[in-house]
């Protein structure tokens, strides 16, 4: 009579398919939901600079230091789940940095218009977010 169920065997071989699967899944996990996250400081560096150029405007083509409080607020972007963001003081540029601390998006302001894109930080995230490395500037920048 022959026994029913499985060899030590073959349990080892599914463990190892199932062991190598796993090692090649999860860090492709991880950057996915690393990116679902980086969008949140993008969209949100996006609405302060689209803010603040706006008060720019109506201001008379001036960025004036009160309106960087109210940029923030009115983008209703200041304090994400993931991203801090900031205004900083003379340039105008909006910084969205990741909580963990592993990168950050950083926006700049220039005339009423949002003018360079960067990421800063860790490559493989910069990279998901889409990010590229134009030449041997040495920084991550989105396409305009």
């Amino acid at each position: 009579t022959m026994k029913k169920g499985f060899t030590l065997v073959e349990l080892l071989i599914v463990m190892v398919v199932v062991t190598i699967l796993a090692t090649l899944v999860v860090p492709k996990y991880k950057i996915a939901m690393e990116r679902g996250r980086g969008l949140e400081g993008l969209h949100n560096a996006q609405a302060i600079s689209d803010a603040l150029n706006a008060f720019y405007i109506q201001d008379g083509n001036v960025y004036h230091t009160a309106r960087r409080a109210l940029a923030l607020n009115a983008s209703g972007a200041t304090n994400g789940k993931y991203f801090d963001c900031t205004i900083a003081e003379n340039t105008e540029e909006v910084t969205c940095a990741r909580t963990s601390g592993s990168y950050q998006i950083v926006f700049s302001n220039i005339a009423g218009k949002t003018g360079g894109k960067r990421c800063a930080g860790e490559e493989k995230y910069c990279k998901a977010l889409g990010a590229t490395l134009p030449g041997n500037s040495g920084e991550w920048s989105f396409p305009q």
